[in-house]
């Protein structure tokens, strides 16, 4: 059967190092869809979970024609599954084979083939186009014509992931974002996004978010889901009926140069929405729904003034763009303003950092393997992998989040040096509900990391748990230091992530944004510094609503018992940033030492070198050094 064969096949490559860690990935896989089971396991970073899943896939396709879909919940790890360890794999096998692969993105990463041929012919007509977001930026036809080929004809062996950056200002403007579906004359078949989606491929790779969306479009044979401890959360989800994310896009339609007026025009406009809707949102959180709408009220105000000006433009062309893009505008204020009229007829309405909308629980715990099954009738198996997938060595955290059923497979030890790091938590350190908490770990930062920089030992994170506590870290810092430091949306990821890479000894203060999908090997990152036990904010909505609906199941006794779980697997992905490859070697600081003191709150991570004495700045310096002979 497919074990058999799969084990075949991974002794066959080349080019590879052979692991028993990997062949027990492979083996317990392959024994799950042999005998037609999910399975979930557990394997850190560099024990090869992608090349086991390409040998699982190939052996189930080879052996019965099963396609796969590989999920992950990145990006960048998507890309890199689909663009570099694919190709590498097939290059190691010691036959030609046909096994295809496509990478399927949401639609912010296509490029519409309306709005480009509609842009094409403005700029024809009018000249250069100014896209006007966070900064200006010009769009001629090369510019234009570099973004990619509309000829969607003939058998592509592979779809391209990354025709858009996320970071792209032309991405709003151009992407399948706000498809008009069956109004569009490309719908289906003459778009790139469409195409990628329903183009016949042996494997399939996307992103979790991609799959929750498209569960009845989205088919294959076998499903595997890498970074899986990202669904957990699922059994307790709610259905939005109403959904507005925040801050609230408003769209930028692209205009020629010479309307520098309407431009300008637009962006006061731009900024009046936007911190009207700032205010709505603050208001409809701490139930003040009078206020709510009279900003509701001015709204509509600034909206109808808008479109009375845009009636007035001589430009019957440019007028009608704006006018569409008005509509989009007046589209999110009614959005908005049902979510109001929700709120106050006693409908469950939920606003958050990210979003507002009003929801439905679920009665039940969900299920996210039968859900699976039931948008997808020829599923045989799910098979889910993470590095952090366990807390205290058992699944059960896992299966009660995701309402997941599956065989619990091998907990792979990390072959990573662990032994070349120390976790230095200072025993005489304030707990973190001290009202000055957040000023003694600022004080801190400042005086330790620049003596660490001088010595030009290596990168440092800051992990903070508050934006409070990160601007506050961030600023005692920059009084202290001028280069080096890069503080978290100052610049974009991408750039942000660059920099630290590439200038030495770099410091980077940043929020959870940053606890996973961020690497920096080597003396890239030697030092990692937590302000804190990541526990969850005492009133999240997220977590409140899983405590409590999960307490009603029946499946929590202890709410603690939930945010101590999470806490423990957001503690090791963060920890999990040092080390990330044979080379690596560091330090992580926790600021914060319930955990030495409460055995019943053990962290369990990698890290067996435990340091609790305090140092001095210099002390702490010289320390670093003898440790790792620098």
């Amino acid at each position: 059967m497919i074990t058999e064969k799969a084990l075949e096949i991974y002794e066959s490559l080349t080019g590879f190092e052979k692991r028993d860690s990997q062949r027990e990935m492979i083996r317990f896989m392959a024994e799950c869809i042999d005998a037609g089971e999910n399975g979930a396991l557990e394997a850190p970073t560099g024990t090869g979970k992608s090349l086991a899943v390409l040998v699982t896939a190939y052996a189930a396709w080879k052996e019965l024609g099963y396609s796969s879909i590989i999920s992950t919940n990145t990006h960048v790890l998507q890309s890199q599954m689909a663009e570099k360890d694919f190709f590498l794999f097939k290059k190691a096998l010691p036959e030609k084979t046909d096994f295809m692969v496509k990478s399927v993105m949401g639609r912010g990463r296509y490029i519409c083939r309306k709005k480009k041929e509609e842009i094409r012919d403005m700029i024809n007509k009018k000249g250069p186009l100014i896209v006007s977001d966070k900064e200006a930026t010009v769009i001629d036809a090369v510019r234009l014509e570099s973004l990619g080929s509309d000829d969607l004809l003939g058998e592509r062996k592979w779809i391209d992931s990354a025709i858009m950056r996320e970071d792209d200002p032309l991405a709003f403007v151009l992407s399948c974002e706000g498809c008009i579906k069956k109004a569009c004359p490309y719908y289906i078949k003459g778009c790139v996004y469409y195409r990628a989606i329903l183009f016949k491929s042996d494997v399939t790779v996307t992103n979790h978010s991609l799959v929750k969306s498209l569960m009845g479009t989205l088919k294959a044979d076998l499903f595997f889901f890498d970074e899986a401890h990202h669904l957990m959360g699922y059994s307790t989800s709610p259905k939005y009926i109403r959904y507005i994310e925040r801050p609230v896009r408003l769209v930028y339609a692209p205009l020629p140069e010479f309307y520098k007026n309407l431009i300008k025009e637009r962006e006061l406009f731009v900024k009046r929405m936007s911190l009207l809707y700032d205010k709505f949102f603050h208001y409809l959180s701490i139930y003040s729904y009078g206020m709510a709408i009279a900003v509701l009220r001015e709204m509509r105000r600034v909206i109808s003034t808008r479109m009375q000006a845009l009636k007035a433009i001589p430009d019957e062309e440019i007028a009608s763009i704006l006018k569409g893009e008005l509509y989009k505008v007046a589209e999110s204020y009614d959005i908005a303003r049902n979510i109001y009229n929700d709120a106050i007829t006693g409908k469950d309405v939920v606003v958050t950092s990210e979003f507002a909308g009003t929801r439905e629980l679920p009665d039940a715990p969900r299920s996210f393997t039968q859900d699976l099954k039931e948008n997808n009738k020829d599923l045989k198996s799910c098979l889910f992998l993470s590095s952090t997938i366990t807390v205290d060595g058992g699944f059960s955290a896992f299966r009660t989040k995701t309402g997941a059923e599956f065989r619990e497979g091998p907990i792979i030890p990390s072959e990573l040096p662990w032994h070349k790091t120390i976790l230095w938590a200072p025993k005489v350190i304030p707990s973190p509900k001290n009202d000055k908490f957040t000023d003694l770990f600022a004080a801190f930062c400042a005086r330790y990391i620049p003596p660490f920089v001088e010595k030009d030992l290596g990168g440092v994170l800051v992990l903070c748990t508050s934006l409070e506590r990160m601007r506050a870290c961030a600023n005692a810092l920059g009084s202290v230091m001028k280069d080096h430091l890069l503080v978290q949306g100052q610049l974009p990821k991408r750039e942000t992530m660059r920099r630290f890479l590439h200038e030495r000894s770099s410091v980077l203060v940043s929020s959870n944004s940053f606890r996973e999908g961020f690497d920096a090997p080597g003396d890239c990152l030697t030092w990692l510094v937590l302000d804190r036990l990541p526990f969850g904010p005492m009133e999240d909505e997220e977590n409140d609503t899983a405590i409590r609906l999960l307490s009603r199941w029946g499946l929590l006794k202890n709410p603690f018992d939930y945010r101590l779980d999470m806490m423990k697997l957001a503690l090791r992905q963060g920890v999990g940033r040092l080390i990330r490859s044979k080379k690596d070697y560091g330090a992580v600081t926790i600021f914060d030492s319930r955990f030495i003191k409460n055995k019943r709150w053990n962290i369990n991570t990698p890290i067996k070198n435990v340091v609790t004495d305090f140092f001095t700045p210099d002390e702490w310096v010289r320390f670093f050094q003898e440790k790792f002979l620098l």
